[in-house]
């Protein structure tokens, strides 16, 4: 694993978290790792169980450690005051977000849509025909399935202007649509967004698990709870190097 990935097992041998059974009572597993990072909101989740179901988009590490900071600074700060810091999520896939109105209500509210677009650029060629250069698609969004949509919509001719199809990707996003003469471009994209994944709109249910019970979260909400989980690894910790030094049994000692 990377350095990053092992801070969400440190200390996991030190008493840190709680332990319980596993699904069949065959082993221990840890009720919540130690993690360093709030890492529900850095890789987000998603799940669906009996009943409900949680959506959570992953976040920037840089981000989410300000506003951390800045809720143990300032614990009555507001969740606008936290969005200074984390401005939206952080999709691998690139993608734009719209609307910061309807970011703040699903980060207050811990549910709301939003619209998430693909990056595309026209690109004027020399002898004067145009492509629309695809370079970012929206989050879970699958390539392949994107353009054997716009592949279809070509073929039922419900797409006009399209001349070629292509996929160039190499590490990077990059799918290439080449246009006929006298094609206008905008009009294109325009439907391409309309019509295909390419535009798509993902909706946050931010329902964690607090003491075994399912919630539903504001972006504060999930905050303070790994602030108040963070603070009591180092006590179990220290805690349970002075059992070890002094021989005495965890069990004398006040369980947190």
């Amino acid at each position: 694993m990377s350095k990053l990935s092992a801070e969400l097992l440190g200390d996991i041998d030190k008493a840190t978290v709680n332990w319980r059974a596993n699904y069949d009572g065959t082993q221990k597993e840890p009720e919540v790792l130690p993690a360093a990072v709030p890492n529900i909101l850095l890789n987000g989740t998603l799940g669906i169980a009996v009943g409900m179901a949680t959506n959570i988009p992953p976040h920037n590490l840089g981000e989410l450690a300000k506003a951390v900071e800045l809720l143990i600074d300032n614990p009555s700060a507001t969740v606008e005051e936290l969005m200074v810091f984390v401005s939206g999520p952080d999709f691998p896939t690139g993608a734009v977000t719209f609307n910061k109105k309807d970011l703040l209500h699903a980060y207050t509210t811990g549910r709301g849509g939003i619209v998430t677009r693909g990056v595309a650029e026209i690109v004027e060629g020399k002898k004067g025909d145009y492509q629309i250069v695809v370079t970012s698609i929206p989050y879970r969004v699958n390539k392949a399935d994107m353009i054997v949509r716009i592949a279809d919509l070509v073929r039922e001719k419900k797409l006009e202007g399209v001349r070629g199809l292509r996929d160039e990707s190499t590490r990077d996003i990059r799918v290439v649509v080449d246009l006929k003469s006298g094609a206008h471009p905008q009009k294109v994209l325009n439907y391409l967004y309309k019509h295909t994944q390419l535009e798509e709109a993902f909706h946050y249910n931010m329902v964690v698990l607090v003491d075994g019970v399912p919630q539903t979260l504001s972006l504060k909400g999930i905050l303070q709870e790994f602030i108040k989980r963070s603070l009591t690894s180092p006590v179990r910790r220290s805690a349970n190097t002075y059992c070890l030094a002094s021989k005495k049994r965890w069990t004398t000692l006040t369980p947190l």
